[in-house]
């Protein structure tokens, strides 16, 4: 057996494990449930108050948003205030919004009233949701559906790919009436004054600023002024607002993308000047940029009753707000207009909801995008149905692209501009022409940014990193006040990033989306993207995928895992709140497990985020530690670490210790040998880990890259990425210039060049495994009980040791025979069962519960010599590898006699908020399981009923939210019962496809149908039903 293939089949937690494309939970529609009544596009304040009354009024309300939160005219352009003679003309909804209940609002001086955007977002989204919308965020509108002259819904794009959701009514409420646009219509635009405005928010400002500073003429400013907005924390929060000329034709999305890059430039010279040459900004401090900038559009449409805002050649088809200024505006009257008009289109919209249906069913659905009509059948639907939304929809395989115009040609394409996407545009923007970055957020970072993860966790701070943050650095200097802290300045950084990118002739696409790979004859050439205004072609000559969650390459048809390859269990995800000390910084929460590739599941993580942010604001970002980790050329592995692996192909090293923000998965975890945060490791990185199987011109880089679950958490830290995207950036260039294959470019020109940058030594490469003896060696210290070299033994290829293990075995005395044993066991080698019996027999009554550390935090294993709870762990995991049914007994024996050690560890950390005794519990079904044996259906039932291991499920968001490690747990424990023919175990999995959770529930599911070979679909009624009925 080749090493990797024996690596694949042991080190991994469950039976039959592979690597394999990760089976998604979806099932057919639903036909008892309705369709959307009423779906609303654009979630500006116009948009909220249209789902807000429509869900009032009863109607089964969708609202569609393409960014992470709502209320963009003021929470994306970052303008947190509003007159203070405007007060008189908010309605009761816009005032619980902008307002607490308890609060009176007060004039700053400059006759405005300061808003937190963080209470804004918050409460725009409690207001919807509370009403009953379903809130669809990180959608972007690319289509319509239409039966003849009725608009029939709409098609969207996000991480999920392509859905089409139908609709009796639909509420155009976005900037650029898309939906209208994408219908068909002509729809013309116009920029009020031709101008934009965009804002920095500063504190620790003198409280004396005036209220409008002159800036240099050269700045290219309207008026050569900077204006000066109060903020609520203290005399010296301001928000510093400049308005520049545009010019407005064409007025496309290329056109617009012009707009924030030249908004991007003016902004680092307006801080510099501030900093520089005004005295009330002497120690000011950057907090943040607006992510969009402000612009007043004017749109008209002539087909547009100007009574109800139908369209008048398209029934049921509204188009709000095509006049409207943006909510803060300066008129008094910005705000009764919102309400007045909102109303008026309402009531037209109710009226026409109570009307009978004309829609001809027998007409063909069409999908029309940007004046193009296909047959909706041909794009191949697949019927859909998500229970939590209680949506009937269509997922859509990437449409062909040579129905959609090419937007741009390039050498090198990066697609996300996170940690590793903006390092990896920065290498190869030095290196060649023609490189572009799209990112669906408005700005550069990722995590470390837009993710308010600005400070690092350990990792190798060498190399392009030192580079890197030398720069953000001296950003820093020129833009805002530095301070000796371990954060750095998160909108520094991501004007560091877009300073080189764009210096350097790189061109960046914001709010651009990619939603399908373009791959001929097995090479990619581009991607598919959703722009706001539509589908787009993209072609490359090389394609980064920086997504974090290697959408390109699933896209692509490689194969991949998600998490634990069983059940889909991934890290924690974090939306960063967000406070000052001394500059802005984000705090890390641990906030739930999503699916990120689910939108659906999406969707409920940041309505988590939102209701954990703070009133002053929080993260626009959904960190997600983990998703999808791709099938590579190498699957970097747990015994990699351990054995101080070196490559050939080393690019790049990680440095951390065991930074896993979850449950874990491998089975040297299991056998104790990965705990949580105990020593740090460095290992090196080898290029193939990048390179997805069975595809070329294609690279992967951040989260997604090919590594096992556990193994990749010593390779995921910020620094490490930073100079792992360098490093493929240079790869990506270097196959462009040499015309070759990205997986027969010159690995060692490359490496050269990281040798000089400092991301790699010499020493770094080569082959060679630098920890691991000889196994004549570790069979000595074998027999002497040494537990490091037991663990390097299971690191071995097993035709290199078992035959060693076996003459020792059968030649030494037994008191030197334990060890031997287990390393025999962990190879299936059933030898020394009988003395492993024996040492569990005599340690089964040890206490039941992991130790915690100082942080009450779950030690998750050992180091040095185990404790008898982890020796007992790891006799029962060998055991389970074993499968010699003599131990069955026994087990069973302990099992019946497991409980969960006492109430759940109190942490705020989720994956630690547990069952005492959740190792032991996970050790006894990983084995038990293996067996499946009917003899161990009563004591996993006696197990199953115990206090503190059942009653998890979540039907609700707001049930059961920090209880998910004990939700895993109670549905591992089913599981296991459910493979050894536990009925009681089929129930409780019926119980979970019911769950909020989409990991939980899709790991319900999938188990229901690959045991019983039914699918009744995610109805808990249907599946007991089927259950008892047998």
């Amino acid at each position: 057996m080749k090493r990797r293939e024996f690596m694949e089949s042991l080190l991994m937690v469950g039976p039959a494990i592979q690597l394999i494309h990760h089976a998604k939970a979806d099932e057919t529609a639903n036909p008892a449930v309705e369709d959307v009544d009423i779906l609303v596009v654009g979630g500006g304040f116009a948009g909220c108050l249209a789902a807000f009354a429509a869900a009032r009024d009863g109607a089964k309300t969708l609202l569609v948003e393409s960014r992470t939160f709502l209320g963009h005219e003021m929470t994306a352009a970052l303008r947190p205030w509003i007159p203070a003679n405007a007060l008189t003309n908010l309605g009761h909804d816009l005032r619980l919004i902008l307002f607490n209940d308890e609060e009176t609002p007060t004039s700053s001086g400059n006759d405005e009233i300061p808003l937190r955007i963080g209470m804004v977002k918050k409460n725009l989204l409690k207001t919807v949701m509370d009403a009953g919308v379903h809130v669809l965020f990180m959608s972007q509108v690319v289509g319509a559906l239409h039966h003849k002259n009725e608009i029939a819904g709409v098609v969207v794009a996000n991480k999920s790919g392509l859905q089409a959701i139908p609709a009796r009514i639909v509420i155009d409420a976005t900037d650029n009436c898309a939906v209208a646009r994408m219908s068909g219509l002509t729809v013309t635009t116009n920029v009020l004054d031709a101008s934009a405005k965009r804002v920095l928010e500063f504190t620790s400002v003198s409280e004396k600023i005036p209220r409008v500073i002159s800036a240099p003429e050269t700045f290219g400013l309207i008026g050569n002024q900077i204006i000066i907005h109060r903020g609520h924390l203290d005399k010296n929060h301001i928000y510093a607002e400049f308005q520049f000329p545009l010019q407005t034709q064409p007025l496309d999305f290329r056109r617009r993308m012009e707009w924030e890059i030249e908004a991007r430039q003016k902004s680092i010279l307006l801080c510099e000047y501030l900093k520089t040459g005004v005295p009330a900004f002497q120690n000011a401090v950057l907090l943040q940029a607006s992510a969009e900038l402000s612009i007043p559009y004017l749109n008209t449409i002539e087909t547009l009753s100007p009574d109800t805002q139908e369209v008048e050649t398209i029934k049921n088809l509204f188009v709000i707000p095509p006049h409207f200024p943006p909510v803060n505006a300066i008129e008094d009257n910005s705000y009764s207009l919102i309400d007045s008009t909102t109303s008026r289109i309402m009531a037209a919209v109710h009226s026409k909801r109570r009307e009978q249906s004309s829609r001809d069913e027998n007409q063909p659905l069409l999908f029309t995008t940007n004046k193009i009509q296909i047959p909706f059948d041909s794009l191949h639907p697949e019927k859909q149905y998500d229970h939590r939304f209680q949506l009937n929809f269509y997922s859509l395989p990437p449409p062909s692209p040579h129905m959609f115009p090419q937007f741009e040609k390039c050498n090198v394409l990066i697609v996300g501009g996170g940690t590793a996407g903006a390092s990896a545009a920065i290498a190869a923007s030095q290196s060649i022409e023609n490189v572009i970055v799209i990112e669906p957020f408005s700005g550069l970072g990722g995590t470390g940014t837009l993710g308010g993860i600005n400070r690092y966790y350990h990792g190798y701070h060498g190399g392009f990193t030192k580079e890197l943050d030398e720069k953000v650095a001296a950003m820093t200097k020129r833009i805002s006040t530095p301070f000796d802290l371990p954060d750095w300045n998160i909108e520094a950084k991501m004007m560091t990033y877009f300073d080189a990118i764009v210096n350097q002739g790189g061109r960046i696409h914001f709010q651009t989306r990619a939603i399908g790979t373009i791959v001929e004859d097995h090479t990619v050439k581009g991607v598919i993207a959703a722009t706001p205004d539509g589908l787009v072609v993209i072609r490359s000559n090389v394609t980064i995928d920086a997504t974090g969650d290697g959408d390109l390459a699933v896209w692509a048809g490689v194969q991949y895992f998600v998490g634990d390859p069983r059940g889909g269990n991934v890290q924690t995800f974090n939306q960063c709140d967000s406070k000052i000390n001394k500059q802005l910084v984000g705090v890390n929460l641990d906030l739930g497990v999503v699916d990120i590739t689910n939108a659906i599941d999406t969707a409920r993580g940041i309505a988590i985020g939102h209701e954990n942010g703070s009133v002053y604001d929080f993260s626009p970002f959904l960190s997600v530690r983990e998703s999808r980790h791709i099938d590579g050329e190498y699957q970097f592995n747990e015994a990699d670490v351990f054995t101080k692996r070196r490559f050939p192909d080393t690019i790049a090293i990680g440095k951390t210790d065991y930074d896993q923000h979850g449950l874990q998965t491998s089975l040297l975890a299991r056998m104790g040998y990965i705990p949580y945060h105990r020593d740090e490791k460095i290992v090196r990185i080898p290029y193939r880990v990048c390179l997805p199987k069975g595809v070329d011109q294609l690279l992967v880089i951040g989260k997604a890259f090919s590594a096992t679950a556990d193994a990749f958490c010593f390779m995921r830290m910020q620094a490490d990425l930073q100079n792992m995207g360098y490093a493929i950036g240079l790869a990506a260039a270097s196959a462009v210039i040499n015309k070759t294959s990205c997986k027969t470019i010159n690995i060692k020109d490359i490496q050269t060049k990281l040798i000089e940058k400092g991301i790699i030594q010499k020493e770094d490469i080569g082959e060679g495994l630098e920890a691991l003896p000889l196994p004549s060696q570790l069979i000595s210290r074998l027999k002497q009980r040494d537990e490091e070299a037991l663990l390097l033994s299971l690191c071995v290829p097993q035709n290199e040791i078992v035959p060693l293990l076996e003459k020792a075995f059968s030649s030494d005395a037994i008191e030197n025979r334990l060890y031997l044993a287990m390393a025999l066991a962990w190879f299936g080698s059933p030898k020394g069962v009988d003395i492993i019996l024996q040492e569990l027999d005599q340690l089964k009554d040890q206490p039941q519960s992991s130790e915690i550390d100082s942080s009450q935090r779950p030690r998750g294993g050992f180091l040095g010599t185990p404790s008898a709870y982890w020796r007992v762990n790891q006799l029962i995991i060998l055991l389970g590898l074993v499968k010699d049914r003599r131990s069955l007994d026994l087990l069973c024996d302990i099992t019946a006699n497991t409980d969960a050690g006492g109430p759940l560890q109190a942490n705020p950390r989720l994956h630690w908020r547990r069952a005492p005794n959740y190792d032991r519990i996970i050790s006894l079904c990983f084995t038990l399981e293996r067996f499946a044996d009917a003899a161990a259906i009563p004591a996993l039932t006696t197990l199953q009923k115990k206090p503190y291991l059942n009653g998890y499920v979540a039907k609700k968001d707001s049930e059961n939210r920090q209880n998910y490690a004990s939700a895993y747990l109670e549905l591992v424990i089913a599981t296991t019962l459910a493979r050894c023919g536990g009925s009681n175990g089929l129930s409780t999995l019926a119980e979970y496809v019911e769950d909020v959770r989409s990991v939980l529930s899709d790991h319900a599911y999938n188990e229901l149908k690959q045991i019983t070979g039914w699918d009744c679909g995610r109805n808990t009624r249907m599946w007991k039903g089927r259950i008892a009925a047998g």
